[in-house]
């Protein structure tokens, strides 16, 4: 792991909770992991849960409920709009944090570029990795502290 997994909320940084998410495919993993409920909500209403649990290979990049709780209202009543904004967040590959550093193509095609400093992992030049390498049975997942 990277980042101070334990600071995810409602215990979804536990050891054991993440040991839990690397038996699931990424889609199921995020929606039973009490930490994001955002983003399960997100993936629920779009269909996009299906679609990760039958990806062979992939990176998601989960925002933090801080940074859904920054986007307006409007967003969530857009099951589109959510879609192609989830979508911007996942990579087609599965990179660990080696990986990841260097520019990626989102399957919305938008770029994410990563780069570490000090340790620390920061992609598209201002989200910050507050935690990752977060290992499904199909996914590396890292959560971030604002929308890419």
């Amino acid at each position: 792991m990277i980042g101070d997994c334990a600071a995810l909320p409602l215990d979804a940084g536990h050891p054991a909770r993440l040991a839990e998410m690397a038996t699931q495919p990424a889609g199921s993993a995020i929606a039973t992991n009490l930490g994001m409920p955002s983003m399960s909500y997100a993936l629920n209403r779009n269909g996009l849960r299906e679609e990760l649990d039958e990806a062979a290979s992939l990176t998601i990049i989960i925002p933090s409920e801080v940074a859904f709780g920054s986007m307006p209202d409007a967003l969530y009543d857009s099951p589109e709009e959510m879609k192609k904004l989830i979508e911007r967040h996942v990579l087609r590959e599965r990179l660990d944090p080696q990986q990841l550093l260097g520019t990626h193509r989102s399957i919305a095609g938008s770029d994410i570029t990563a780069t570490a400093d000090g340790g620390r992992l920061t992609l598209n030049g201002r989200a910050t990795v507050l935690c990752g390498n977060i290992v499904t049975t199909n996914a590396t997942i890292y959560v971030i502290d604002s929308m890419l």
